[in-house]
């Protein structure tokens, strides 16, 4: 199976282009099942059909009145101790015809049965493996289309130029796969509505059968069965609604892929952007690499305000300008109402700062009266 494993592994890689060797045909990949199901068979279920046949046959021989031991210890048997069925068979039928159990004519009739049952069976196994060998054949040829479809589509870039053109139209595909994504999304809203009204009519058979079941205790089993087939109804429509949603995002994203790879207005425009922008870092490269100026944080601010298409030129310095004189106006504009309450925060500190100092003349005036009163006191109370 390793060997399987790695083979494949080399035939998907050399598939898509990047492998060293050629792509295995399939009897180098059948070549280790092959192998597997021999030694399979060989160990485990090699003699057992002959083993069980020939006990059969043995069986039949007694059953018919030949002694089978006896005639195999009458017999000379090989170096391997055998004897051939086939001469068993025959005593059993010379037996047969000199006991009278069966005449010379019915044996001729029993023996041209024998062969045309034989000549039709082999004509039916012959028609049966045909037919078998038709169908594995088809497969093979859907499978090898597919393939070949796939490797056209993988390297179709450098096949159109051979004039090379896939079994199936990409195309023709891609409009069918966009008709079924459609349909199956279209389908999503019906069956949400669906199972809400199937949940509705089973909530009211539920409901008829719990009277029921409440009245006659026998149907408490076929609730049960009947929940049971509701609950297995309900995981399955679910898995498949879970599997439509995940295969219509997928083919979603499968067309949006090809609809940006094919050659459409929006992929061109798509394209010319992305090498656009290759052209740009290219161009900025070179003059990283050219130039050995630094730029300040000022000019870098001024890029980052300004981003230049091209080369910067007149026609972008006027425009930075006019980038800049407007900033400068809408941050003025931002600043007035700040600065109104920035002058009235101003004024009210002169204000305050006033009044503060008035206070502080009063008090020293006060201070200045109380200093001579108390300079009077003290000269009244000195003595004499």
């Amino acid at each position: 199976m390793q060997e399987l494993f790695a083979l494949s592994r080399a035939n998907s890689e050399s598939f898509k282009g990047v492998g060293a060797t050629l792509p295995c045909d399939d009897d180098r990949l059948n070549r280790p099942i092959r192998c597997f199901t021999a030694d399979y068979v060989s160990c485990q279920l090699l003699g057992v059909f002959s083993h069980t046949m020939a006990a059969t046959v043995c069986l039949l021989l007694q059953h018919v009145g030949l002694n089978v031991t006896g005639e195999v210890e009458q017999r000379e048997v090989g170096a391997d101790s055998r004897v051939p069925l086939e001469d068993l068979c025959r005593a059993a039928v010379d037996c047969c015809v000199r006991q009278g159990v069966v005449t010379s004519a019915t044996l001729n009739q029993a023996s041209a049965a024998v062969s045309a049952v034989e000549v039709g069976w082999r004509a039916t196994q012959l028609a049966l493996r045909l037919t078998q060998d038709a169908q594995r054949a088809e497969l093979t040829t859907q499978r090898l289309q597919l393939q070949l479809t796939s490797h056209c589509w993988l390297h179709e870039d450098m096949l159109a130029a051979a004039q090379l053109s896939p079994p199936i139209s990409r195309g023709t595909f891609m409009v069918e796969l966009r008709k079924t994504c459609t349909a199956l999304m279209a389908l999503q809203p019906n069956l949400a509505e669906a199972i809400e009204q199937k949940n509705s009519l089973v909530a009211s058979a539920e409901q008829r059968l719990k009277w029921a079941a409440g009245a006659n205790p026998a149907l408490a089993e076929v609730m049960s069965a009947f929940e049971a087939a509701v609950a297995k109804n309900n995981d399955q429509l679910l898995m498949e609604q879970r599997l439509a949603g995940v295969v219509a995002n997928i083919c979603n994203s499968v067309l949006m892929y090809e609809a940006l790879r094919t050659r459409t207005s929006e992929a061109l425009a798509n394209d010319a952007a992305f090498l656009q922008l290759v052209e740009s870092t290219q161009q900025s490269s070179r003059l990283h690499q050219t130039l050995n100026t630094q730029l300040s944080p000022l000019e870098e601010s001024l890029v980052k305000l300004c981003p230049p298409d091209s080369q910067i030129d007149w026609a972008w310095i006027a425009k930075a300008e006019a980038l800049i004189s407007e900033s400068v106006k809408a941050l003025m504009k931002k600043m007035e109402p700040q600065r109104v309450e920035l002058f009235a925060a101003c004024d009210a500190i002169k204000n305050k700062a006033l009044t503060v100092r008035s206070l502080l003349s009063t008090h020293n005036r006060t201070m200045a009266d109380v200093r001579s009163l108390l300079k009077t006191m003290v000269k009244f109370e000195e003595p004499g």
